[in-house]
C-alpha cells in the first residue's frame, strides 16, 4: 500500500512539474511575441523610419488556367520571388505544362500557367515603381494607363510620375 502511495505521489509530482514548464514556455512565448511586437512598434513609430511604415502593396491578381496565346503580355513571379512583373509569352511547351515568359528587363524564364497571371493592372491599382533616378522600388498608385505606359501617384512625396510597365512590380493578393 505504501508503494503505491509513493507511486501515485511520484506520478503528481511529475504531471505538476510537467505542467509548470509547459506554463513556464508558454509564458516565455508571450512575452517573446510581446517583446517582437514593441520593437515592431518602436522601429515603426518611434524611431520615425518612414520606409519601415509602408507595406508593400498588394492587387489581386487572376491565375491563368488555359495556356495563353505567344506574344501576350502579362504578369509573371520571376523566381521564386514574391513580386510580379510584366513579360511577354515567347514559346509554349503543352506536353510539360511550361510556358517561357520574356520579361520587359530582358530576363527570360520557363514558368507553369499556373504561375502566371492575367494583366489586370488598371488605375487605382497600389504597385512599386522603380525610377532611374532612385535604387530603391517606391510604393504608389495607378492613375492613368495607356498601353505599356504608366502615370503614378508616388506615396513619399505625392508627385506624379510616368513610367513604363518594365519599372513596375505588384504584390499579389489573393481573389
Amino acid at each position: 500500500m505504501k508503494e503505491e502511495k509513493k507511486k501515485e505521489t511520484r506520478r503528481n509530482s511529475e504531471q505538476l512539474l510537467q505542467f509548470f514548464i509547459l506554463l513556464a514556455l508558454g509564458i516565455f512565448t508571450f512575452v517573446v511575441f510581446i517583446s517582437m511586437g514593441i520593437e515592431k512598434f518602436k522601429t515603426r513609430y518611434i524611431s520615425g523610419e518612414v520606409s519601415s511604415m509602408v507595406e508593400s502593396p498588394t492587387i489581386p491578381l487572376k491565375q491563368y488556367k488555359k495556356f495563353p496565346k505567344i506574344g501576350t503580355l502579362l504578369l509573371a513571379r520571376f523566381g521564386q520571388g514574391e513580386y510580379f512583373f510584366f513579360g511577354k509569352v515567347e514559346e509554349i511547351d503543352r506536353k510539360k505544362n511550361m510556358v517561357k515568359i520574356k520579361y520587359l528587363d530582358g530576363d527570360e524564364e520557363w514558368k507553369t500557367i499556373h504561375e502566371l497571371r492575367y494583366d489586370t493592372i488598371k488605375p487605382g491599382y497600389r504597385v512599386e515603381v522603380r525610377l532611374e533616378s532612385e535604387s530603391s522600388w517606391l510604393p504608389g498608385t495607378i492613375l492613368d494607363r495607356i498601353d505599356d505606359l504608366f502615370t503614378i501617384r508616388l506615396d513619399i512625396d505625392g508627385k506624379e510620375v510616368k513610367v513604363k510597365a518594365v519599372s513596375i512590380r505588384v504584390k499579389e493578393r489573393l481573389l
